[in-house]
C-alpha cells in the first residue's frame, strides 16, 4: 500500500490536507468519501511508515482522542463504532486523518495497538504498551482514563513553562533592542557634539563607545557565536553520549531550572511506573519501557543500572537506594509499595506530590521573575541613559553663565 498526501474539501466547502495510506487512488478516495471528503489532489509519498515523518495531531488534541475512546468504550460501544464516532464527528483534519487510518488498520485484522503502532511519531511505546495491557486485561477505558490524565498533566506543565520563558525573552529582547538602538545610533550621534563643546567624556560613557563601535563592527560575529555554538553543542549530543550525559547531567544541576527539571523526571518515572504496574505490565518490561521515555540520558542510565540489579534478583527498593537520583521519599515509597503490594498507589502519591512540588515551584518563580526582570531592564536602560545623557547635560550645564 502506498502512502498519499491528499488535498480534499469537505461538505462545507472547507479545504483541508493531510496524509492516508491506500491501495491505489481509487481506495484513497473511497477512504476520503467514508470521512465525508471529495478529493481535490495528491502525491505518493515515499515508503517510509505511515506517520514517520512527524506529529500528526498536536498533544491536545491526543487528549481529546484518548478522553473520547474512554468515555464510548467504558459506554459498552464497539471499538469500530468508537472510532468512526470520532471520525465523523472530530472537526480536526489531522484527528480525522489518523483515526482513518487506525480503522482501516483494525478492518484488516489489526488490533487498537498494533494499529497505534504504525504512527510512533504519535503514540510511542510506552503508550501503545500501555493500550496493549488494556487489551490483553480488558481494561481499556481505565487505560485511556490514565493516559487521558496523564497527558493532561504534562500539557500543563509545558504550558506553565513556557509562561515562565516568556516573560523574560520579552523583556531580554526590549532591552537588546533598546541597548542596541542607544549604542549604535544615539550614542554616535552625540559624542561628535560633545567633543566640538569641549565636554568631558566619563569613563563609563567611553566604555559604552567602545561597546558600541565592537558591535557596530562585529555585530554579526556576535550574533552569529552563541547560535553556533548552541548548534554545535546539540550535534555533539547527538553523535556523542559523553557529551550528551554531561550536558542532561549540567541540566539537572543548573541554578533554579535544576531542581525542577528533577522534580518533572521523578513525577514522570513515578506516573509512568504506576500506570504500567496496574495495567499488568511486569516491572522489568515496564522499566525498560519507562527508561526509553524519559528524555534525560543520566536517569535513563540510573534506572538501567537498577533494572540490572532487579533482574538478578534484588528488592525493587534496594535496587534503587543505589543511585542517587532518587531522593528518600521516592524510595520509602517504593518500599510502602512493595510491602503492601500496592506499588501503583505509592507511587501515584509520589507522583502527585512531585507534580505539586513542580506546579508550586513555577508558580513562586512566575511571581518573582517579573520584579526581578524589571528591576533589571531598568537598572540596565538606566546605566545606559546616564552614560548618554550625562555628558550632555554637564555640557550645557557648562555652557550657562
Amino acid at each position: 500500500m502506498a502512502h498519499f498526501r491528499y488535498c480534499a474539501i469537505d461538505a462545507t466547502g472547507r479545504r483541508l490536507r493531510g496524509r492516508l495510506q491506500a491501495a491505489n487512488l481509487r481506495d484513497l478516495e473511497l477512504r476520503l468519501a467514508r470521512m465525508d471528503l471529495d478529493l481535490i489532489d495528491f502525491r505518493i509519498q515515499g515508503d517510509g511508515a505511515f506517520g514517520r515523518g512527524g506529529k500528526s495531531m498536536s498533544r491536545r488534541d491526543l487528549i481529546h482522542f484518548c478522553f473520547q475512546l474512554q468515555q464510548l468504550s467504558a459506554a459498552g460501544v464497539p471499538l469500530l463504532e468508537g472510532l468512526a464516532d470520532i471520525r465523523d464527528t472530530s472537526d480536526q483534519p489531522r484527528l480525522r486523518t489518523v483515526v482513518a487510518d487506525l480503522i482501516e488498520s483494525i478492518e484488516s485484522g489489526k488490533v487498537l495497538s498494533e494499529a497505534m503502532g504504525r504512527h510512533p511519531a504519535l503514540f510511542d511505546e510506552v503508550f501503545v504498551n500501555l493500550v496493549r495491557a488494556g487489551e490483553c486485561s480488558g481494561q481499556l477505558p481505565t487505560v485511556f482514563a490514565h493516559l487521558t490524565q496523564a497527558l493532561k498533566s504534562q500539557d500543563e506543565l509545558i504550558a506553565q513553562s513556557r509562561r515562565i520563558l516568556t516573560y523574560p525573552g520579552l523583556v531580554a529582547l526590549v532591552v537588546t533592542g533598546v541597548t542596541y538602538f542607544l549604542a549604535t545610533w544615539l550614542v554616535p550621534q552625540l559624542i561628535p557634539f560633545i567633543h566640538e563643546m569641549g565636554g568631558v567624556v566619563p569613563w563609563y560613557t567611553r566604555a559604552l563607545i567602545a561597546g558600541s563601535r565592537i558591535i557596530l563592527d562585529y555585530s554579526l560575529p556576535i550574533a552569529g557565536v552563541p547560535v553556533v555554538a548552541v548548534a554545535g553543542v546539540l550535534a555533539l549530543a547527538r553523535s556523542s553520549r559523553s557529551v550528551r550525559r554531561a550536558l542532561d547531567r549540567a541540566k539537572l544541576s543548573a541554578w533554579l531550572v535544576g531542581p525542577i527539571l528533577r522534580n518533572l523526571l521523578l513525577s514522570r518515572f513515578a506516573s509512568a511506573f504506576a500506570l504500567m504496574y496496574a495495567s499488568g505490565i511486569t516491572v522489568l518490561d515496564g522499566l525498560r519501557l519507562i527508561e526509553k521515555a524519559m528524555g534525560n540520558l543520566v536517569m535513563e542510565e540510573g534506572i538501567e543500572r537498577a533494572w540490572r540489579r532487579i533482574s538478578n534478583g534484588e528488592r525493587i527498593s534496594d535496587a534503587f537506594a543505589s543511585e542517587d537520583l532518587f531522593p528518600p521519599l521516592v524510595l520509602r515509597m517504593i518500599r510502602v509499595g512493595e510491602a503492601t503490594g500496592q506499588l501503583d498507589v505509592a507511587l501515584g502519591n509520589v507522583s502527585d506530590f512531585y507534580t505539586r512540588e513542580v506546579h508550586e515551584a513555577i508558580d513562586r518563580i512566575q511571581a518573582v521573575l517579573p520584579v526581578i526582570m524589571t528591576i533589571v531592564l531598568g537598572a540596565m536602560i538606566g546605566m545606559v541613559m546616564l552614560a548618554v545623557l550625562g555628558p550632555l547635560y554637564d555640557t550645557i550645564g557648562g555652557l550657562q553663565p
